[in-house]
């Protein structure tokens, strides 16, 4: 009895809800004592009614509630995974992938993301799921002015702007309303019957084709995603800004040490795009294959300390041959340098110390710089001495890196192909029997090389001849981007 006393209290402190219900209960209640030995109390009807009115009334409100935590929370863990691969130094290039995803989980068959240029004109991505699974980017579209209405109506408005075709009196009327530009409605590949925009910055967002009614959570979620794909690309374009810095730095090294070997420098980047050509066929890892087709260049950073050898115009003679061998040496002691500088170490520059030290090992053994004592140890690089590393071991097999045998076969094919101060350079044929098979060691490109990279080179050569004649005598300004 307590309780429901407590409830009617309650029903009382609504008088709104109370008094209509009051209405719909007297009536109910006399219908029901009609011909009944046993009358309702009229105010307990409507207290029962209220009671179940609001209940549902609150029902209905929670489910949109859901839906926008639901969509909030989506929002924030990509958010905060995209922070954490930048802290892990990742450069994120499906950043926007994963947000368009994102949004497509929402509902919506396709989804724009627009950026505004400073000159005024307006680009972007479409993406859309295909297979049900995987998310398809189109080419870059450009948005005529024409076009402009679907993404520029919010900041007009300075809110989130919604549309749908079943609110215009004709189909024509919501496509005059809201143009849709040919490029994006050909990779879309349906008519555009609803959408809903909003903007932060030079970001606009536009989502196509809800399956289901558009509501408020809608705009509030999109106004979600719209600010975090601003802070993603306003991120990436910083992060992106360092990285060329960087490949800029690491290049123009590596270009100083090529400078008076080979005035081009074409001879770096190939190596470059050869490497990234073999690592694709080696590893599954897109980290791994781009990388190394950035920093392949820096095998022989370490000629900037030995520039007297660079342009003998003659073989070297023995005691000349071992300072030259010491180039593997000083190029990680100089990276060694570069990598201690930061408070944590770029996976570029380890990745280029590596190639650089180990480029000239062998899988028999029988390369260097000797890095092994006899039981075993590597040795530390404290010493620039060659006498230091002549008295050790090579390494040999599964010791030597992936990335230094690949950048160990990119290099020799190229240096076969090149011109010296000593030597003419050699067709392609020959080269590619050269590395089959060494006529001055009586070894094979597996015994050398290793069977896998050597295998993955000759599947390749006639990529590696039209990288080689493409990028003959050029200039070699522009970085290879992986």
């Amino acid at each position: 009895m307590k309780l429901i006393l407590r409830l009617l209290l309650s029903e009382l402190s609504q008088p709104v809800h109370y008094v209509v219900a009051v209405c719909v209960g007297i009536i109910f209640t006399l219908l029901r004592n009609q011909g009944s030995d046993s009358p309702l109390i009229p105010f307990v009807v409507p207290f029962f009614v209220s009671i179940v009115s609001r209940y549902s009334a609150r029902l209905q409100s929670r489910k949109p509630l859901k839906f926008e935590a639901e969509h909030r929370g989506l929002v924030r863990e990509f958010q905060n995974e995209i922070l954490g691969q930048f802290r892990n130094d990742e450069l994120i290039e499906t950043a926007d992938e994963q947000l368009a995803e994102l949004v497509l989980q929402g509902g919506y068959s396709a989804v724009l993301f627009a950026q505004r240029h400073d000159d005024g004109t307006v680009t972007g991505f479409v993406y859309k799921r295909i297979d049900g699974a995987a998310v398809l980017r189109s080419d870059m579209v450009t948005i005529e002015p024409e076009t402009h209405a679907p993404v520029f109506q919010s900041r007009e408005l300075g809110r989130a702007v919604y549309a749908q075709e079943r609110d215009f009196s004709r189909p024509s009327d919501f496509q005059k309303a809201f143009p849709v530009a040919q490029d994006v409605r050909s990779f879309i590949a349906d008519r555009v019957y609803n959408l809903v925009t909003y903007h932060a910055g030079p970001t606009s967002i536009v989502a196509f084709n809800k399956t289901s009614s558009i509501h408020e959570t809608d705009l509030i979620f999109i106004e979600s995603a719209v600010d975090a794909a601003h802070g993603m690309f306003t991120t990436l374009e910083a992060v992106r800004d360092l990285d060329t810095r960087f490949m800029q730095a690491i290049h123009g090294l590596c270009a100083s040490a090529e400078f008076s070997d080979e005035i081009t420098g074409a001879h770096i980047w190939r190596v470059n795009r050869y490497a990234g050509e073999l690592a694709a066929r080696l590893s599954d890892d897109p980290r791994f294959r781009r990388n190394i087709s950035q920093v392949a260049a820096a095998h022989d950073i370490g000629k900037v300390a030995i520039p007297d050898l660079i342009q003998l115009p003659r073989g070297y003679s023995v005691d000349e041959r071992i300072r030259m061998q010491m180039h593997t040496v000083y190029g990680a002691q100089i990276l060694d340098q570069m990598i201690q500088i930061g408070n944590q170490s770029d996976p570029r520059l380890c990745l280029a110390r590596e190639i650089a030290l180990n480029h000239h090992q062998r899988w028999d053994g029988k390369g260097y710089p000797g890095l092994k004592q006899t039981d075993g140890t590597l040795v530390g690089l404290t010493s620039r001495a060659p006498e230091d590393y002549t008295s050790l071991r090579a390494l040999e097999g599964s010791e030597i890196s992936l990335a230094a045998r690949i950048v160990s076969i990119c290099d020799c094919y190229d240096a076969l192909r090149s011109e010296r101060p000593y030597k003419a350079g050699f067709d392609h044929e020959t080269a590619v029997q050269l590395v089959r098979h060494d006529d001055r060691s009586d070894a094979g490109g597996a015994d050398r090389f290793g069977p896998d990279v050597y295998e993955a080179f000759m599947d390749s050569t006639g990529v590696f001849r039209d990288i080689f004649n493409e990028m003959r005598g050029g200039t070699g300004c522009t970085p290879s981007s992986g």
